[in-house]
């Protein structure tokens, strides 16, 4: 079947996904290739994975970000330090959340603000960029910047209902950027190594918790 992904950015990109895969839970990992401000290009791995349970029930594992953690291998630290704003009923829609990742031959700590998007199902993250932490450091807010050799992080996550609700789709789509060049064995645990932990790692939460 074809998938059609909204990404960050606003654009759309469209996948054939494998329905026989998709329904034995089995993981399938797209490229996305962006256009970037500069008018490079840049490479976007796409996890789409089922989950058998609804949009909801997932949606209420994403939103506990701070246990994302216990998810995504080689991530050793992960919290919240500040919430940004929140909506009328009190849910947090953006914050700052710092974190470690450490995989051979790189280990960096960085914050990231991240936005929910409840009504969507969606959640999105950006690196808070050096100029930006002093900006926060102005407004009294003690946050982490970036060290070693990380560039930018960004990405978004998103669930789609399947067969009426009884089950959903989540995709996972990040991109880290380093400023050195890497190895391609620590290229790739960054991207597909960890995007696979990280996807099986919420299904198995959202079942553990249904």
């Amino acid at each position: 079947m074809q998938l059609i992904i909204d990404a960050s950015d606003g654009h759309q990109v469209t996948f054939d996904v494998d329905t026989k895969k998709l329904e034995q839970e089995k993981l399938q990992i797209f490229i996305d290739e962006e256009k970037t401000p500069n008018k490079g290009k840049r490479k976007r791995f796409v996890g789409v994975l089922l989950i058998p349970t609804s949009p909801e029930n997932v949606w209420n594992v994403l939103y506990h970000f701070d246990v994302m953690g216990e998810f995504i291998p080689h991530l050793e630290y992960y919290q919240t330090r500040h919430i940004l704003k929140t909506y009328d009923n009190g849910t947090t829609a953006e914050a700052l959340v710092e974190g470690k990742l450490k995989v051979p031959v790189l280990t960096v700590e960085y914050t990231l603000l991240v936005s929910f998007f409840p009504d969507r199902y969606r959640v999105e993250w950006k690196l808070v960029q050096q100029d930006q932490v002093e900006l926060y450091h102005e407004q009294g807010i003690d946050i982490q910047a970036c060290t070693g050799g990380l560039k930018d992080v960004d990405g978004y996550g998103y669930v789609l209902p399947y067969q009426n609700n009884q089950h959903s789709i989540y995709i996972y789509a990040p991109i880290v950027e380093t400023s050195i060049p890497l190895p391609g064995f620590a290229e790739k645990m960054i991207t597909k190594t960890v995007t696979s932990g990280y996807m099986y790692g919420i299904r198995d939460r959202v079942k553990k918790l249904t």
